[in-house]
């Protein structure tokens, strides 16, 4: 599954609320006090990162942001060199929007678009309106392990 391809394929089309990293999404901030993230922001706090949704040893998608303002999103799994689930390319992302002020995914059959809000614990939540799609994300360096 990806790190969140799989979380936001199946929130959008099943209109679940999802808990993820022991929040639920009803309890995320699409607004203030949050910040949202545009332009080189939001480019930052995604390009070349692993964006991490679950918990630690329950990581439920690990998708990697490849270039800086979009390109490849990477599903980690297991890795690059494991041989049953190797990491694999899973579609792609983009900054979009007039204000470059939402991400675009698109997975080949499904695409979805989000703002992305960024919490005072540095966590990140991706919205649809003021609706938290994922909520609690936390992001690290490189393509490698939540």
């Amino acid at each position: 599954m990806p790190p969140f391809h799989r979380s936001l394929r199946s929130t959008a089309l099943a209109a679940v609320v999802m808990t993820l990293a022991g929040t639920t999404a009803a309890l995320a901030v699409c607004g203030a006090p949050a910040t949202q993230l545009t332009g080189d922001a939001l480019s930052a706090a995604l390009g070349g990162k692993t964006v991490c949704v679950g918990g630690t040893g329950t990581w439920t998608n690990q998708e990697f942001h490849a270039g800086s303002a979009g390109g490849d999103i990477i599903d980690y799994k297991k890795g690059p060199g494991d041989r049953i689930d190797p990491s694999a390319t899973i579609g792609s992302w983009s900054i979009a929007g007039a204000g470059r002020d939402t991400v675009s995914y698109n997975y080949g059959t499904a695409a979805f678009s989000y703002t992305v809000w960024q919490q005072s614990n540095g966590s990140l939540d991706f919205c649809n309106g003021s609706a938290a799609i994922v909520s609690g994300a936390t992001v690290r360096n490189g393509l490698g392990p939540c």
